[in-house]
């Protein structure tokens, strides 16, 4: 689940229930973490069937840092919308 605050200064924050389906030991517990040292927000487009949660024509949000990339599969109606809400969000005034 993305929260996504509101303009110009709210928090960006992803929460998951389950720590294992995002490479999370299970004693982890339920993460509800911001988005921290991102360095470029983009959209990609979906390219294998596993991450075709709706439809191969979709696309899929990127956060990218210098430590790890976060990929978020959304429906094809929001990924645009929320990659410039993120954008907005992380880069203030940019």
């Amino acid at each position: 689940m993305l929260a996504l605050g509101a303009l110009p200064d709210g928090e960006a924050r992803w929460r998951v229930a389950d720590p294992v389906a995002v490479g999370f030991p299970i004693t982890r517990g339920a993460i509800d973490l911001t988005f921290t040292e991102v360095s470029e927000v983009f959209l990609r487009p979906v390219r294998f069937q596993t991450e075709a949660f709706y439809g191969k024509t979709g696309e899929i949000v990127v956060l990218a840092s210098d430590r790890g990339t976060i990929e978020v599969a959304l429906r094809p109606e929001h990924a645009g919308p929320v990659a410039v809400r993120l954008d907005e969000l992380l880069f203030p005034g940019r």
